[in-house]
């Protein structure tokens, strides 16, 4: 990106010498925030030469794991936005570390044109995107992104939302600022904790750590379904219920990022139906999913958790929804 261009969007060219961590990792966040607002939002696509590098490629997390180039990135959004005109893109937190940058955003639109083939449905969207940007000279390199494609094909009738537990009402996009002073050994502290929690709640199944990792009045955010709980005790008896229904749910961590009171990590799940689940009967399946998650720490416990698993993946794999659905 030119300098002109960098100065113009706020953003100022650093020396990659000298220039200090904090101001790249929110020079960082101010691209995508560009990339997001411009592109996105307003359909500047001839600034994308730009805002991303000409080797970008980009990772979607859901279902089957498709990956795409700089073409099909503008493609898709060419076509998001055709089909829904009043397309809108809200960034709720952005985390950055190094080169990486966890951002959790709200999009939302009213489908009034043709979409994947199908008629215009005349309905209002709004749902959870997570995505990690990886950034290179300056330019937005990699995407991993896993949006909520339960709640965006339930809202626009593709599935039967009901049927799965889904409910309307519920979205997280009051915007989290990440902008507490907080100092690198608090930051690792945190790091090790979200870990902590993944290994011995998630994996080992040991709720007896919960008093130790989590705040008694934890909050826990269940995107796809809409659905905020509230109090330790509560997540304990969710927790109970889903190592029912997989006894042997095992979270392999790919990303960890943390910055400020808030830690970011996407994970692959796996695990085997041998208990009832969400009122249906065990299936046996073995499934793989992906999901991913933004903690708020303070003084040393996990207060709040905002959380994207890919349950459209999950209930296909079930058998709960048709494949082509």
């Amino acid at each position: 990106m030119s300098c002109c261009m960098l100065r113009q969007f706020g953003i100022v060219a650093y020396n990659k010498c000298t220039c200090q961590e904090s101001f790249m990792k929110e020079q960082n966040k101010k691209l995508i925030f560009v990339a997001c607002e411009e592109i996105e939002n307003n359909g500047r696509f001839d600034l994308i030469p730009e805002l991303f590098a000409d080797h970008f490629v980009s990772h979607s997390l859901v279902g089957d794991l498709r990956t795409g180039d700089l073409e099909d990135y503008e493609r898709d959004t060419r076509h998001f936005r055709e089909a829904f005109p009043d397309w809108s893109v809200t960034i709720n937190l952005e985390v950055a570390e190094g080169d990486l940058t966890a951002v959790r955003y709200t999009a939302s639109g009213t489908n009034t044109g043709p979409f994947r083939k199908m008629p215009p449905t005349g309905r209002k969207i709004k749902y959870n995107v997570f995505s990690v940007y990886r950034i290179s000279d300056e330019k937005i390199a990699e995407r991993w992104i896993l949006p909520d494609d339960f709640g965006f094909e339930s809202q626009l009738g593709f599935i039967p939302g009901e049927a799965c537990g889904i409910s309307e009402g519920h979205i997280a996009d009051e915007v989290q600022f990440n902008d507490a002073k907080v100092d690198t050994d608090v930051v690792e502290k945190n790091r090790a904790l979200a870990l902590l929690a993944n290994r011995e709640v998630w994996n080992l199944g040991n709720l007896d750590s919960l008093e130790q990792i989590f705040s008694d009045d934890f909050v826990q955010h269940l995107l796809p379904f809409g659905a905020t709980s509230r109090g330790l005790e509560t997540f304990r008896e969710m927790s109970i219920k889903q190592r029912t229904a997989f006894p042997d749910w095992k979270e392999s961590v790919n990303f960890v990022i943390a910055e400020g009171d808030y830690v970011f990590l996407q994970f692959t799940s796996t695990g085997t139906n041998t208990g009832d689940f969400m009122g249906n009967p065990p299936t046996g399946r073995s499934i793989k999913i992906n999901e991913a998650t933004f903690f708020r720490i303070v003084d040393g416990n996990i207060i709040e958790q905002w959380l994207i698993p890919d349950i459209l993946s999950l209930n296909r794999q079930m058998g709960i929804l048709p494949k082509n659905h």
